[in-house]
């Protein structure tokens, strides 16, 4: 049951590169045991391996696209997935994975779109924590302080250049 080189490359990048929650039919409904099947073979495999940390790494980012209902939540059964105590590397994978969609941003000087992120996400995690995900709603904090702090940035280093040229 040898992988030839080539089919690891390609399995590689399909893994990561993935946007689709694994589970999710033509429609884009879920199949949460085809889902849980699939993470718990992952995770299986990545312990075999030695590969823990980047496995669950990956798979968190490619979580990160999840569908969001009407509150900004994902599916309860993702949720219990991210939420679990020992999936603390999903979690960060998560959180690079929501960021990074962003994409490249004008920066505001008075940090208004990364204030609106902030406020966004710290209200979608009163919803996840309300449901009795606290970890995962930790995680939706940590996004939105990193929204909170890039807004502080860019307000600081705006003030720094006006100073600058005033300077001049």
């Amino acid at each position: 049951n040898i992988i030839s080189d080539n089919m690891i490359k390609r399995l590689s990048e399909i893994f990561f590169n993935y946007n689709i929650v694994p589970g999710t039919d033509w429609d884009g409904n879920y199949d949460n045991t085809v889902f849980l099947e699939w993470i718990n073979y992952c995770k299986k495999w990545a312990k075999e391996e030695d590969r823990e940390a980047v496995i669950l790494h990956t798979i968190g980012n490619g979580l990160s696209y999840a569908k969001r209902n009407e509150k900004g939540l994902i599916a309860e059964f993702i949720m219990a997935e991210l939420n679990k105590a020992d999936n603390e590397e999903m979690r960060k994978g998560y959180r690079l994975g929501v960021y990074n969609q962003r994409g490249a941003t004008w920066i505001d000087p008075e940090g208004k779109p990364e204030f609106a992120l902030a406020e966004k996400y710290n209200k979608i995690a009163e919803e996840a924590e309300s449901l009795g995900y606290a970890n995962y709603a930790e995680t939706l904090r940590m996004i939105a302080d990193t929204y909170i702090n890039e807004a502080k940035r860019n307000i600081k280093e705006y003030k720094q250049e006006k100073e600058e040229e005033e300077e001049i």
